[in-house]
Formats: C-alpha cells, sequence, structure tokens
C-alpha cells in the first residue's frame, strides 16, 4: 500500500479572481517548497491565500502567475485532461466540509470504493471488485474503522466520517495528500483522532501531507509550520525538542508564538526577490506604517529597518 511521495515547489505564485466585479489578489508572489514525504501545515488569518495555495497544488485553480510543480511537473504546461487526470490519480483532498467527501447513501466502505471504479486503469489501482473491497477495508482498518466499516453515514460520528472521507482520499494510491481544514468540525478528541491519522499516513504510506489549519494542535504536532500572510510566505516554525524533566519524554515545541512554544524566534522567510515581511506589531510599535519610507541598513551581521526619526527596527 505504501507509496513514495512527491516534492512540491511554488515559485512567485500570484493568484487573481473577481468577487463582484472587484479584483481580489488572493496570492501575491508566494514561494514554498516541500520536500517529497515531508508533513507541513499551513497557517494564516482568514483571507491569507492559504485555501488558495491547496487549490493551485490540488490543480482545481490556475495561477494568474508564477510556477508550481509537483514530482518534477510543471501543472501550468498541463492541459484540461492532464490536469484532470492528476487531481485524480497523484492528489488527495480532504475536505472541512464533510459532505464534499462522501456520499450520505453509501456505506463507509462503499465510498472508499467509489473513486477506484472512475477513469482509466492505471498502476497501483486495484482491478476487479474482489480487490477494489479488500483495499478499501485495509484503508479502513488503518484509520480504526474496521468495524464501522458497513455503517451507512447517518451512523457515524462527524470523527468517523471524516476517517472514512480521508481512506476516500487515499483510495487511488496518490502521491501528495491536501486537506483543508480537517479538524475544523470535530469536538478535541475527535480532532485529536484525525491528526495522529494523518501522522500515520505520512508515515506508513510515505505521502507528501499539506494541512490547512487554524487548529493550533495540528500546528504543534508537525515537524514544519508554513505561516502565510497577505497572499505570501512570511515566516516558518521549525519543530525542536524542549529539554524534559529526567523519566519524562521531551515536548517538542515550534519557534515564537504557537501555542506554548516559549521565547523561541520566529524565522521569517525572505523570498527570491530578497522581500521579507515584518510583523506587523513590530511595525505598529515603532509607528511605522504602510508604504512609510524607511532606512535599510547594514550593521555587521544585522539588517537594521531604521526610522526616519531615527527608531529601529533590528532583524537578526
Amino acid at each position: 500500500m505504501d507509496h513514495a511521495g512527491v516534492d512540491v515547489r511554488c515559485e512567485g505564485l500570484v493568484h487573481i479572481y473577481r468577487a463582484a466585479d472587484i479584483e481580489v489578489v488572493a496570492l501575491q508572489g508566494l514561494d514554498l517548497e516541500v520536500a517529497a514525504g515531508e508533513i507541513v501545515a499551513v497557517i494564516g488569518s482568514s483571507g491569507s491565500g492559504k485555501t488558495t495555495l491547496l487549490n493551485v497544488v490540488g490543480g482545481l485553480n490556475r495561477p494568474s502567475a508564477g510556477s508550481v510543480a509537483v514530482g518534477g511537473t510543471d501543472l501550468l504546461s498541463l492541459d484540461d485532461a492532464a490536469l484532470a487526470n492528476y487531481r485524480r490519480d497523484t492528489v488527495g483532498f480532504v475536505w472541512q466540509n464533510i459532505a464534499r467527501n462522501l456520499r450520505p447513501y453509501l456505506t463507509g466502505v462503499q465510498n472508499v470504493e467509489l473513486p477506484m471504479l472512475l477513469g482509466p486503469r492505471r498502476a497501483g489501482r486495484p482491478r476487479g471488485a474482489a480487490r477494489r473491497r479488500r483495499r478499501a477495508e485495509e484503508l479502513l482498518e488503518m484509520l480504526g474503522l474496521a468495524d464501522r466499516r458497513h455503517a451507512r453515514l447517518t451512523a457515524l460520528s462527524g470523527g468517523e466520517q471524516q476517517r472514512v472521507g480521508l481512506a476516500l482520499a487515499l483510495a487511488n494510491n496518490p502521491s501528495l495528500l491536501l486537506a483543508d481544514e480537517p479538524t475544523g468540525s470535530l469536538n478535541r478528541e475527535a480532532a485529536s483522532e484525525m491528526l495522529e491519522c494523518l501522522r500515520d499516513v505520512n508515515r506508513v504510506l510515505g505521502v507528501t501531507v499539506i494541512i490547512v489549519t487554524h487548529d493550533q494542535q495540528i500546528a504543534q504536532s508537525v515537524q514544519r509550520v508554513v505561516a502565510i500572510r497577505d497572499g505570501r510566505t512570511s515566516s516558518e516554525f521549525i519543530r525542536r525538542d524542549r529539554p524534559a524533566a529526567p523519566g519524562a519524554p521531551a515536548p517538542a515545541v515550534h519557534a515564537h508564538h504557537i501555542e506554548d512554544a516559549g521565547t523561541h524566534d520566529e524565522l521569517a522567510v525572505i523570498d527570491r526577490a530578497g522581500r521579507v515581511q515584518v510583523p506587523r506589531e513590530y511595525l505598529d510599535a515603532l509607528e511605522i506604517r504602510g508604504r512609510e519610507r524607511v532606512r535599510v541598513e547594514l550593521d555587521g551581521d544585522r539588517v537594521v529597518i531604521r526610522r526616519a526619526s531615527g527608531s529601529a527596527l533590528r532583524q537578526q
């Protein structure tokens, strides 16, 4: 069942869409690299562009500018038919809205079998009803749903339904799993179970996983978190161990202000054009406003952003 993950490379992504006769710039030159087999959480406020990023990487939207490559394949070079094949064979989607994943009139195992019936046969896709059923049951067992496989959706809890949706996303043996707020509608216990399943999928199957989330529980539990602000990659949080008491497991933390992260620094990201997003609270503290002219100076191993009044913001 295991299948190697793929790397993801986004460079200078721009995405503009129209809403009520207004052009909205959702992505403004975003860069992102995800290694094959990595699990990454993408965080950001509403409107920051994180869901748009997921849709572009998943082949649901074409960017207005920039490039996106998955496993070495340039998505912008694909025609509509090839892009449909990419969405079906390379990517698995998990949505917050369970109704978008599943058919309520089918049982759990029937839902998981459904993607295997669609599209042309290819390597890795089970052939024959018995093999499709066996793969669906294996996936549900892996996700702790072996005894619930024949239940209809109305008999399943929200957490169980979401795990069926995860099994469905894995049915065609994807190399990349994209999860948009997968715990957003779940209580804390169900969210914890879903998170553990995502980690198991990444570890056991080797699938590359990108999770868009507001959930601090997820953000604290993956190795790398990428923060998006105003349509650009603004910073990253790298997980590292915090010293623990003798005999106790070492808790892991991320940098800066992810909950319970201590006093570690947030790592700013400099894009290929040399741009860096300065945290808004720093600018507010120094009364530096948008489009204000400032001095940028090199001071040894530091870059200094200085107001005309002489105040300075130092970036290590």
